[in-house]
């Protein structure tokens, strides 16, 4: 069967319609030729194709996330964050990280700024990114190491 997922508007139309398409890629499709998705303007869209780029290689494994500030701490990956605080118009965040049974307060990072931590019991090197900083919100994406296991599924 093939088919194909298009849409048009603003950002907000179309983010929706990616997140159906990111899952159809994670848990169904092996194959799939799209153009990128690009939401956020220019910036946007390069770390979007850098990042659809990176993926494509298979040298990490990326958990995109959307955290909403108040919120309880997500899983992403094998670790959990939670938004302490977000400034949009100086485009900083506050995150807390658990790791490891272990609580760090990243603060005040920038927007497209790295945070690295190393994490597992072999230490390996995460990486924050966080590329999108709304009212109340951040959306981004955390890379790890191919060799780390990965979070546990429960059915």
């Amino acid at each position: 069967m093939k088919f194909v997922l298009a849409s048009w508007g603003s950002r907000g139309d179309v983010e929706c319609l990616a997140a159906v398409g990111r899952e159809l890629m994670r848990h169904h499709l092996k194959h799939c030729a799209t153009s990128a998705i690009r939401t956020g303007g220019p910036d946007g869209e390069a770390m979007y194709d850098e990042l659809m780029e990176l993926r494509r290689r298979g040298e990490r494994t990326y958990y995109e996330f959307k955290l909403h500030k108040g919120d309880a701490a997500q899983n992403v990956g094998t670790i959990k964050l939670a938004l302490k605080k977000v400034d949009q118009k100086k485009s900083k965040f506050t995150l807390a990280v658990n790791s490891d049974d272990k609580n760090i307060e990243k603060k005040d990072k920038n927007l497209d700024e790295p945070v690295q931590f190393y994490s597992g019991k072999n230490p390996a090197l995460f990486e924050i990114v966080v590329n999108n900083i709304s009212k109340n919100q951040v959306q981004g994406y955390l890379s790890t190491p191919k060799n780390v296991p990965g979070p546990i599924s429960v059915q």
